[in-house]
């Protein structure tokens, strides 16, 4: 348990310097936390080492003071600066979508979207009764096809 509280303390700290990301890392520090203090207890009880069950509980502390640090800095200063900046993002904005719809609309639609599948005829369109000729029958001159003898052919 001392070297998986150390893992997430190492990966829970790295995560809460990147701003917003250490929201999720906060969940895994707060496991690894309670992870290394079940290892420093059972170490102490059995008079053990317990260098690395100590270590992951120091990194999972720093993690969570990270976290609430880079939390606290980004909710205090966000509001400051949005109003600041929107009104100069914002026409920089519309140009860019303007140029986004303009530039959709200038190209030509490919195949696929220009027409859409001919749809497939039902093959029963003729009249009941009637039988279609197969090629077999279309390529036998008009003779040999009413000659007795035209159904006895060699195969």
């Amino acid at each position: 348990m001392g070297i998986a509280a150390l893992v997430i303390g190492i990966v829970a700290v790295i995560l809460g310097f990147i701003p917003l990301c250490g929201l999720i890392a906060l969940l895994p520090a707060i496991v690894g936390l309670i992870l290394g203090i079940i290892e420093v207890k059972a170490k102490s009880k059995a008079r053990q080492p317990k260098g690395i069950g100590l270590a992951g509980v120091i990194l999972n502390i720093v993690a969570i003071a990270v976290i609430l640090v880079w939390t606290v800095v980004i909710a205090a200063t966000a509001p400051k600066i949005a109003p600041e900046t929107a009104p100069k993002i914002a026409p920089e904005m519309e140009r860019m979508g303007e140029e986004i719809r303009e530039s959709m609309e200038a190209e030509p639609a490919s195949p696929e979207t220009e027409s859409p599948a001919p749809e497939p005829t039902a093959p029963s369109e003729a009249p009941t009764g009637a039988r279609e000729a197969t090629p077999k029958e279309d390529a036998k001159p008009p003779e040999e096809a009413d000659s007795p003898g035209a159904d006895k052919q060699a195969i």
